[in-house]
């Protein structure tokens, strides 16, 4: 059976070709992916971890308490809640160094 593709669908300015099909049908025949996350080729990945942090809460954003936990209950359930998925740090460590010595 063969397979055409009559248009290049994207997400603004991010296009899809002929290599992100080659991916996922790599993914797909890949037994070991057979995990729904797994399954975003690399540039969907990408462009997932883009509007993220475009979204995100930027340094000197003022929240209110119920934010902060909101936020902080959020990043309890996430795989990797230190970095955001391009490499940022998505906390900082504050230390009163009086308490230290």
């Amino acid at each position: 059976k063969q397979w055409y593709q009559r248009r290049v669908r994207g997400s603004r300015s991010l296009v899809f070709d002929e290599s992100d099909v080659e991916e996922l049908l790599w993914l797909l025949s890949d037994d070991s992916a057979l995990n729904v996350a797994n399954l975003r080729p690399s540039k969907v990945h990408r462009m997932f971890a883009s509007r993220a942090c475009r979204s995100a809460v930027m340094i000197g954003t003022a929240l209110d308490h119920r934010q902060m936990r909101s936020i902080v209950d959020h990043m309890a359930d996430m795989e990797h809640p230190w970095n955001c998925p391009h490499g940022r740090p998505t906390m900082r460590h504050v230390v009163d160094l009086s308490r230290i010595s």
